[in-house]
């Protein structure tokens, strides 16, 4: 793991502008990007940590300190991008470090579960080191899958508004891909939440509890994604407004991205939850196979144009969601 974070640390940090640009970043855009971007960069690691040492608390009887770190930490982002961007006036580079400081408050929250009498985790020798690694690769590569079909989507849908659209659609996107994160998050709270309970079932042979867990959590994501969907279809321009000052043609342009967009929702939430129960249940094959449908329907939207794109996103998510539905309640 250390590995991964040096390797990836020193990449960002050689090859930053390159990565930007084929994200879509252009050479107007370039200076605002690193305004912002380079905090980022200096402290990648504090970003990767929490997920990281979240899934060892969690699984070591500490789940309430995992949550009271994020909320701590969001809260501390939130009154940061206040604090910094307007009293101090320090724009762009005051919202990253608002970012650094909240992130790093998570870290140091779930860090304290191991300096109490709680934390059973103790550093071992180990043994049979390379299928113990293959197995966690295989059962977790289907989460990583999931993360990196967002990233792909930003990549597409980037160039794509570059090519076919305007600058207010790009700024339109530009808030819809700030709740896409913020959306994908909770569903992942969800999965997150369910895999110690499903896996300690599982090794228990406990089937009837397993799918207790999974009718109940698969009717919260149901829930969330027609709240989730709902807003948007009904407060398009109020949802532009909260994230930036708005022209009368980016308010033009609003309904006609978010509402279509948002039906995503919908499934995002079930193809997101079926990952990480599978991953729970030990079918990390089909788990790595949802997430990378994921990402290859995700491609679709490179042979649409403008208009094509906002619709083609909730039809990928919906048959991805159909065939992860169609393999738990078949095979599991």
């Amino acid at each position: 793991m250390l590995f991964l974070i040096l390797l990836v640390w020193i990449i960002f940090a050689l090859f930053h502008q390159q990565i930007f640009t084929f994200f879509g970043a252009d050479a107007e855009l370039m200076p605002k990007i690193m305004e912002y971007a380079r905090w980022l960069i200096w402290f990648l690691p504090v970003f990767i940590l929490p997920t990281f040492i979240s899934s060892f608390i969690r699984n070591d009887g500490a789940p309430g300190l995992a949550m009271a770190a994020v909320i701590i930490g969001g809260c501390v982002n939130i009154f940061g991008d206040w604090f910094f961007v307007f009293p101090l006036g320090m724009g762009m580079t005051g919202a990253a470090i608002a970012t650094v400081l909240g992130t790093s408050v998570q870290v140091i929250i779930m860090c304290i579960h191991f300096f109490t009498k709680k934390c059973t985790l103790r550093f071992v020798k180990p043994n049979h080191v390379k299928p113990a690694i293959c197995q966690t690769f295989g059962i977790g590569f289907g989460a990583s899958v999931l993360d990196l079909g967002t990233v792909i989507l930003s990549i597409i849908m980037n160039n794509q508004i570059m090519r076919y659209g305007d600058t207010n659609a790009l700024a339109v996107y530009g808030v819809v891909a700030t709740i896409i994160s913020l959306f994908q998050a909770l569903y992942c709270g969800v999965g997150q939440a369910i895999q110690p309970i499903v896996s300690a079932n599982c090794g228990a042979m406990q089937a009837d509890r397993i799918k207790q867990v999974w009718k109940m959590s698969l009717t919260t994501v149901i829930v969330l994604g027609i709240g989730f969907t709902a807003v948007g279809e009904l407060f398009p321009t109020q949802i532009v407004r909260l994230f930036m000052d708005v022209t009368s043609e980016v308010l033009a342009a609003a309904p006609g991205i978010i509402r279509p967009f948002f039906l995503l929702f919908l499934f995002l939430g079930i193809t997101v939850l079926a990952t990480y129960h599978l991953q729970s249940i030990m079918h990390g094959t089909m788990s790595m196979v949802i997430a990378v449908l994921r990402s290859v329907v995700f491609v679709l939207p490179l042979f649409l144009d403008i208009t094509g794109v906002w619709i083609a996103m909730p039809i990928s998510e919906f048959i991805v969601a159909v065939v992860a539905l169609l393999y738990i309640y078949k095979r599991t």
